[in-house]
């Protein structure tokens, strides 16, 4: 998944023509759909129990308050790929081409993440505070909401490489 040998910003220009592509192919768009559909339910739902555990709370607090942006870190938006900032433009999402923290990711905005399809570092990494903080049984539906989630997401980069790469 990880492109380094470009930037990020020739990664979302490239991610802004393959959205234009498929626009173009309502048919493929058409396929897509249901894998979307479902990719962002999973994202609702792992957002709502991260909400319900005090998850966002705790990460909000850490990206705004600590130096270097902490695991919202500048840099981080060099693991994305163009079939992951494709998959926003899918889902509605406006890719930020702007850092609005200095030391924070380029996609960090005033309530966390302005991505709704993260990075699977993003979605599983839980820093001890929280680990801390959780219940067993709350870490154990969390992760595995997160599995959900990730899953159907490698379903969509599949089906995207697959246009893509041929």
């Amino acid at each position: 998944m990880k492109n380094n040998t470009i930037s990020i910003y020739e990664k979302i220009k490239i991610a802004h023509e393959y959205f234009k592509y498929l626009n173009n192919n309502l048919a493929i768009t058409k396929n897509l759909s249901n894998l979307l559909f479902q990719y962002k339910n999973s994202i609702i739902k792992s957002h709502e129990i991260m909400k319900q555990f005090g998850v966002i709370e705790i990460c909000k607090d850490c990206s705004k308050n600590t130096p270097g942006g902490s695991c919202c870190g500048k840099g981080i938006e060099d693991w994305y790929d163009e079939y992951l900032l494709l998959t926003n433009l899918l889902l509605g999402v406006e890719l930020n081409t702007y850092r609005m923290y200095p030391d924070g990711c380029l996609f960090l905005g005033p309530y966390g993440c302005t991505l709704l399809a993260r990075h699977d570092f993003c979605i599983n990494y839980l820093c001890t505070k929280i680990q801390n903080i959780l219940t067993s049984t709350q870490l154990k539906i969390l992760t595995s909401t997160y599995g959900q989630e990730i899953y159907l997401y490698i379903e969509i980069e599949q089906f995207l490489k697959n246009i893509f790469s041929s």
